[in-house]
């Protein structure tokens, strides 16, 4: 008798009414497939990196599915836009049940955009208020120069710097005295920025660990900001020599791959280390003389190259071999604009320069020997409307912590 029970156990099991289960992708742009992670009734783990592995999948067991999938950026003209995925999709699926799951991305907000911030909505104003511009990075690459939106912040503003959290920075010195955040959901829907915390306000940038700098001519210091931008104590203090020869001006910072950061003064260009940019300390680096006239900001390309702004009319590439060396620097030129004041590395590797007379944007191609005038963005800028790429170009010093590019 038990003999038969085994067998007629083992003979329903044949007729067992098994599940169609289905996996589908939403969202993600057109010829992107970040892959997918199916975790099984079982325990066991399918991977799904094409359509065609989705499509070819077999999912016959009873039970609980849970579908996951990864941050990334994806190409979208000269600034990537960030896709983030919904939250872990759990479905119990029972005997006999068709169940289709659907899996969604949606872009961050803010990403795929150049943000300015301004002192002013232009020239003609009475200081009343400012804003923070966006550009589209689709419209950049298709030779289109429009602000695509704006965000009323208040007058005075500047400097910029998005996180990798999905957060923008940027200095308000006047109405809120501070470093101002904004979230990426408030810059999906334009909502209102919200101070960052107790900071005396300057130029705001970070370094490739993530800490997030505050720069003052005489000080600077670093903090670690939560997910939501907020500042808290900072973390280390920096303070020029002022009874050295040449003071330097640690207003404006400019990171390179390794941590060590560049600065700019009276006696040309010095390299601060990163193992004196760990602790609280007074610096006085050594002097590296270089072309008059470096203003706003500067930019480290993805191969350690630095790129200077230049009143002059002109932008100054640095290589990074001539950086690491201790002997003359010898910039390459390029003649671009009187009143240039902000330079920054483009998604697709050219470089992009401001005016902040004129609202000119400028471009120079990869590989390119000529900037060519994409347009202009507007009145109302001063040196601190600094160009900020959210987010920053895959590669470069300042997208270090950033969600990557699907490999191919």
């Amino acid at each position: 008798m038990p003999a038969l029970t085994v067998a007629a156990l083992s003979f329903a099991s044949l007729f067992t009414n098994s599940p169609t289960v289905t996996v589908s992708l939403a969202g993600a742009p057109s010829g992107e497939w970040p892959p997918i992670t199916i975790r099984m009734p079982s325990g066991s783990q399918i991977v799904a990196d094409s359509a065609e592995k989705l499509s070819a999948l077999k999912l016959v067991e009873v039970g609980r599915y849970t579908v996951s999938g990864p941050v990334f950026r994806a190409a979208t003209g000269l600034v990537d836009t960030i896709f983030d995925p919904q939250a872990d999709l759990v479905r119990d699926v029972k005997e006999g049940e068709t169940a289709h799951l659907t899996f969604r991305y949606s872009a961050r907000g803010g990403t795929g955009m150049v943000w300015v911030a301004t002192t002013r909505t232009q020239d003609e104003d009475d200081w009343s208020k400012g804003t923070l511009r966006s550009l589209l990075g689709t419209d950049l690459v298709a030779g289109k120069v429009q602000v695509s939106d704006t965000i009323a912040t208040g007058p005075r503003i500047g400097s910029g710097v998005a996180l990798a959290t999905g957060a923008l920075l940027f200095s308000d010195g006047w109405d809120n005295d501070t470093i101002m955040r904004i979230g990426a959901s408030e810059l999906a829907s334009r909502g209102a920025p919200r101070p960052a915390g107790e900071v005396e306000p300057g130029q705001v940038t970070r370094d490739p660990s993530g800490r997030v700098w505050v720069g003052r001519q005489e000080v600077a210091r670093a903090y670690v900001p939560d997910a939501s931008g907020a500042l808290g104590a900072p973390v280390v203090e920096l303070r020029r020599d002022e009874d050295a020869e040449k003071p330097l001006d640690l207003a404006t910072l400019v990171f390179r791959h390794d941590g060590s950061a560049i600065v700019f003064g009276a006696g040309g260009l010095a390299v601060i280390p990163a193992a004196d940019l760990a602790r609280s300390n007074t610096v006085n680096p050594r002097w590296r003389k270089i072309p008059a006239g470096v203003q706003g900001s500067a930019a480290v390309d993805a191969e350690g190259n630095l790129w200077t702004a230049n009143a002059n009319g002109a932008v100054h590439r640095f290589a990074k071999a001539d950086l690491d060396g201790r002997g003359a620097l010898t910039p390459r030129e390029y003649e671009v604009e009187l009143g240039l004041h902000s330079v920054t590395i483009d998604a697709e590797g050219g470089v992009l320069a401001l005016v902040s007379y004129t609202g000119n944007l400028y471009r120079l191609k990869p590989g390119g020997s000529t900037f060519e005038k994409l347009g202009s963005i507007g009145t109302g800028l001063d040196l601190s409307s600094t160009l900020t790429l959210n987010p920053p170009a895959e590669g470069t010093p300042l997208a270090q912590g950033f969600p990557s590019r699907l490999k191919r």
